[in-house]
């Protein structure tokens, strides 16, 4: 339906905020993980891939005239993922876009650089590895962010 859009600095961060209305009545469609690792016909492993191999699609759909965007992350790092809960819808209010240095360990990455989003403004990239929070909160770690509106 569009093209892709790389999300490459603040301005990026802000358009698609924009577009998308800040993730406001949202929810998390669908997921496609794609590692890059496989096993070949002889049965060896190819489990070291380069960082850029690892990708996250993400299909949101929101009640707003955009009705929905697929988020393609390159180079994740991490992702959590928060299904059914108890007592708490999974409806989106509110969504934490942002690039933050140093988030990874020195020798993790020759890029420090990550950008993450998370299902929830008030997330606090601080608190990772937590124990659980209510309610838990989804969230992506990755190194690029490409965005574009779909059908719903």
């Amino acid at each position: 339906m569009n093209e892709w859009r790389s999300v490459e600095d603040q301005r990026g961060i802000d358009e698609l905020m924009e577009v998308f209305a800040g993730f406001h009545d949202s929810c998390i469609n669908s997921l496609r993980y794609e590692s890059g690792c496989f096993v070949d016909g002889k049965g060896s492993m190819y489990a070291h891939r380069p960082p850029e191999s690892f990708v996250l699609h993400m299909v949101l759909h929101n009640q707003w005239e955009a009705g929905a965007v697929e988020l393609r992350f390159g180079g994740v790092r991490r992702f959590h993922m928060v299904g059914m809960e108890d007592n708490y819808m999974k409806e989106i209010y509110d969504a934490y876009l942002a690039f933050h240095e140093g988030i990874l360990p020195a020798d993790y990455d020759a890029s420090p650089r990550t950008i993450v989003w998370a299902d929830y403004a008030g997330f606090k990239v601080d608190r990772i590895g937590d124990p659980l929070e209510e309610p838990g909160t989804s969230y992506v770690i990755a190194t690029t962010l490409q965005w574009r509106l779909v059908e719903r």
